[in-house]
């Protein structure tokens, strides 16, 4: 709104008042451009950064593009993703043997009660790119190297073994996600790595790693979001006679922070 329009209406009551009119108004036009609508007044309360004089409008904004003319901005399209998380998980039970096992080399016999704990700490290192990517959603290709620390402890009333185990694991597989709503998604992904019966070097080793997630997020800002899922992780190795596996699944909920 102009100074006129805004005057007509903040001194409406003087204007009619006055016996002048069209003099009154012009004189309360003039005061209100002076005291408001002029940009020293937006300056002095910092709403705008400067003042430029009409006759160096054109020197400003060259020197303006003159700035940006070497930008360039950093960041990967939206098609490539690179992928970081922290799982850390703890698992503890109590029971009874119902048959005799072999761990870390100490024999755990049949009928003895046994506690056994796990500390699994997992760094996942990964990159994606989606080859398919609509507004409906994506779907793409992860190469991760995830680092896992785990240690196992077991113990009976005779004796007690723990072993202690740092590995990186590359994986690689896919993911594809659906938005349902401009806030709402369904989300699936599955990474694996399988070792293969060898000969050689790497005779009697063979083992795999499969991980799968589904989960939907519900987004409240471009920052901050919820997540609910189910996950299934799958581990197992053999070397010669000795193996083992690991499974864990289940549902999960969890908050999710970008930046």
């Amino acid at each position: 709104m102009g100074a006129e329009g805004a005057a007509e209406i903040v001194f409406r009551r003087e204007i009619d008042a006055a016996e002048d009119k069209a003099g009154r108004r012009q004189e309360l036009v003039n005061e209100y451009r002076e005291t408001f609508s002029n940009p020293f007044v937006a300056a002095g309360r910092r709403l705008v950064d400067d003042i430029i004089d009409p006759a160096e409008t054109r020197k400003y904004l060259a020197d303006a593009l003159e700035s940006l003319h070497t930008k360039r901005e950093l960041r990967p399209a939206k098609k490539h993703k690179f992928r970081f998380s922290y799982i850390p998980i703890s698992y503890s039970a109590e029971g009874v043997l119902s048959r005799t096992i072999v761990f870390n080399g100490q024999a755990f016999a049949v009928s003895l009660p046994v506690n056994s704990s796990l500390e699994w700490k997992a760094w996942t290192f990964g990159y994606e790119y989606d080859f398919i990517y609509r507004d409906a959603g994506f779907l793409g290709v992860i190469v991760e190297a995830k680092y896992t620390d785990a240690t196992v402890n077991i113990a009976n009333p005779l004796t007690t073994e723990y072993a202690h185990v740092k590995a990186p694991i590359p994986t690689i597989g896919a993911v594809g996600r659906v938005y349902l709503a401009a806030n709402l998604s369904i989300t699936g992904e599955f990474t694996a790595f399988k070792l293969p019966a060898t000969s050689g070097a790497l005779q009697g080793y063979d083992g795999h790693y499969y991980d799968f997630n589904l989960y939907g997020t519900l987004n409240f800002t471009d920052h901050y979001a919820v997540q609910a899922g189910y996950r299934s992780l799958a581990v197992a190795y053999r070397k010669d006679l000795d193996s083992g596996d690991l499974v864990l699944k289940g549902p999960y909920t969890m908050v999710v922070i970008r930046f």
